[in-house]
């Protein structure tokens, strides 16, 4: 039985609307906050339009049963507004029936910029309790990445994460982004 509950987190990032936005837009930023507690991000595709899809992919021991586990999430864009806004579906990867609305909102605020995000339509307390603590470890590091004393703040920051091939392959094409391990390459995605 769905319960439809709704999940509210924000949190301060120590960083501009625009830097939060690339955040949680492009593969080379996602790659090095986009998991929760001890999992790494396996795989990041991104086709950033209304209608476009995307694939998060990660591994590692979880963080609620300490267990190896590899999950992916999917989903598409159905709101974009530059700077301010996101919206998508978001479900884990082979379980339709799992399928969520997701808003992130960046405000100004004194200090940085507010990421307010809002999950929707989760079926039940257990599905809300894993999303609200896996999405708030991921808040948590996208927020120490933008602390004053990190040392991948600065290269974030400036878009200096990224080797000189790769920020030269990423600007070549307009096609969406897949990251694999370190560098971003162009190619076509779909979800099927």
């Amino acid at each position: 039985m769905s319960e439809n509950l709704t999940l509210q987190l924000n949190k301060i990032i120590k960083t501009t609307r625009s830097r939060a936005f690339a955040a949680w837009t492009q593969p080379s930023d996602l790659v090095h906050w986009f998991a929760p507690g001890p999992m790494q991000v396996e795989s990041v595709q991104v086709d950033l339009r209304v209608g476009g899809a995307f694939r998060w992919a990660m591994k590692g021991p979880s963080p609620r049963t300490g267990q190896d586990m590899h999950i992916a999430f999917i989903g598409e864009y159905l709101d974009i507004e530059a700077d301010k806004l996101l919206r998508f579906s978001w479900k884990s990867e082979g379980n339709p029936e799992d399928t969520t609305l997701v808003t992130v909102a960046f405000n100004d605020v004194e200090g940085g910029t507010e990421v307010a995000l809002t999950q929707e339509r989760i079926s039940t307390a257990d599905v809300y309790n894993r999303n609200k603590m896996g999405w708030s470890s991921m808040l948590d590091k996208l927020a120490a990445l933008h602390e004053p004393s990190s040392r991948k703040s600065s290269k974030i920051a400036s878009g200096k994460s990224k080797s000189p091939f790769c920020r030269q392959a990423e600007g070549a094409s307009q096609q969406p982004q897949t990251l694999v391990g370190r560098c971003i390459k162009s190619v076509p995605f779909h979800l099927s």
